[in-house]
């Protein structure tokens, strides 16, 4: 958004809340609610166009796995353990994906993401440095660089949203049970 001056932050017990809109007619919804129950948090988007013309819109989040006490994260799809700058699209994301403490070993805490509205048609597994200043879903890949601050790009397929009509996308994190089955377990701070 081009005026952070129009967004607003709002909240209620167990849920974040961010609105927004544009000039042109484009307003965003975003909310993070927790589901205590599941012990997970559900993220949704909605794209309202209360726009007289039809508008492209290509939804997508940016999303810091951040497990642990500054940890770092391991992307799973199926059984593999993602190390390296890696894009998957439609047909190579196994879902639901897993982000664990560590790839070998006792995995420590994690997660799992379910796409609840359907999945994502990229993914962007790569480092928080290479990726924070950049929101396009074009990304320089590199296969030789090795994961240390993982970050997830996950990109919707563009739709077109007609005059006064809404697009939502949710996705849903949920704890998973813990691995700490060696008999001893570090984290490197």
């Amino acid at each position: 958004f081009s005026h952070h001056d129009s967004l607003i932050l709002q909240h209620e017990a167990g849920s974040l809340m961010l609105e927004g809109s544009e000039p042109g007619g484009l307003s965003i919804y975003l909310s993070l609610v927790a589901k205590s129950q599941e012990a997970a948090v559900e993220f949704i988007l909605k794209i309202t166009n209360a726009d007289s013309i039809s508008h492209s819109i290509a939804p997508g989040f940016v999303f810091d796995a951040a497990i642990g006490k500054w940890g770092d994260g391991v992307f799973v799809s199926g059984n593999n353990s993602i190390l390296r700058d890696t894009v998957l699209t439609a047909g190579q994301i196994n879902t639901p994906v897993q982000i664990w403490e560590k790839a070998t070993g006792a995995k420590g805490i994690g997660g799992e993401i379910s796409f609840l509205t359907g999945d994502p048609e990229k993914v962007v597994i790569a480092n928080w440095l290479d990726i924070q200043n950049d929101i396009l879903p074009e990304y320089n890949l590199s296969t030789l660089r090795d994961l240390y601050d993982l970050v997830i790009k996950m990109y919707w397929p563009s739709v077109q949203l007609d005059a006064n009509s809404d697009h939502e996308i949710r996705w849903k994190l949920s704890l998973i049970e813990p691995d700490f089955s060696s008999k001893a377990f570090m984290r490197w701070d």
